[in-house]
């Protein structure tokens, strides 16, 4: 809908965004990543289905995309197993009201939330994403269910070594915690990290970044620097207050994370 919408109005920027969002934020990080599980591990019905989910997504892709980038498209097309001489010449997609369900994009959604908690915990704590560690998750009804069968994506995607779930579990001593939807994502981090030692290294290194924040803040807020300085000197300077911004968000949570280890 949003890309019909971009292209009646000749908007191709957004149009050429909706594209791109999908294809690589969607598409590329998420179902082909969950696709290697079956055609990898999988039976070889798994296996076909996944290859022709795989064609079929790139084909629309494909199509969706051509307006805008005609050439690539065709070159890449044409090595696609799909019937007709040009993608030129092929029909627009339309969308197939057969292969929408709510529920099972909701069950996906649960699933992808669950494993960006663990990565984003990863993180914080200033692990390897493709460290193996133990994770427990607190959930029932449904989503115990989805989490269940979805289990062995889970663990590849998130680098697991193990991965327990039930509807009693309670959170073990040192560790991180991140609560998503009606589930509760537990990451034990004790002789992962030293939790100490952390909090030190982050409060010292949010001290530099402060003391970096108040220096261009102070620059930007005189107006005869604004005034006399060249554009793009103004620019760059700005530039560095955003990216202090966001390292100083990006400190401040790790640092809250390990303090609030129990």
């Amino acid at each position: 809908a949003q890309a019909n919408r971009a292209l009646e109005a000749y908007e191709f920027d957004k149009y050429a965004g909706v594209i791109y969002q999908f294809t690589w934020h969607e598409f590329c990080d998420w179902y082909v990543e969950f696709s290697k599980e079956s055609l990898y591990r999988g039976t070889p019905e798994d296996r076909l289905v996944a290859q022709k989910v795989l064609v079929t997504c790139l084909d629309t892709i494909l199509r969706l995309a051509h307006p805008v980038m005609p050439f690539v498209t065709e070159e890449i097309w044409q090595h696609l197993p799909v019937a007709g001489d040009s993608i030129m010449v092929a029909s627009f997609p339309k969308p197939e009201e057969a292969w929408m369900d709510d529920a099972l994009e909701e069950e996906f959604v649960l699933v992808m939330d669950v494993i960006a908690a663990v990565r984003n915990i990863k993180a914080e704590a200033g692990l390897a994403l493709t460290k193996r560690i133990k994770v427990l998750t607190k959930a029932s009804g449904d989503a115990l269910d989805v989490l269940e069968r979805e289990t062995p994506r889970i663990k590849a995607l998130a680098f697991l070594e193990e991965f327990l779930l039930g509807e009693d579990l309670q959170r073990p001593p040192h560790s991180a915690l991140a609560v998503v939807r009606r589930v509760e994502v537990y990451v034990p981090l004790e002789g992962l990290v030293d939790i100490d030692k952390e909090v030190a290294r982050l409060e010292k290194e949010l001290a530099k970044v402060a003391k970096d924040l108040e220096r261009v803040e102070k620059k930007l807020a005189n107006q005869s620097f604004l005034e006399k300085a060249p554009v793009q000197v103004v620019e760059k300077e700005k530039r560095i207050h955003q990216e202090l911004l966001g390292k100083k968000e990006k400190i401040s949570a790790s640092l809250e994370m390990f303090k609030g280890l129990g």
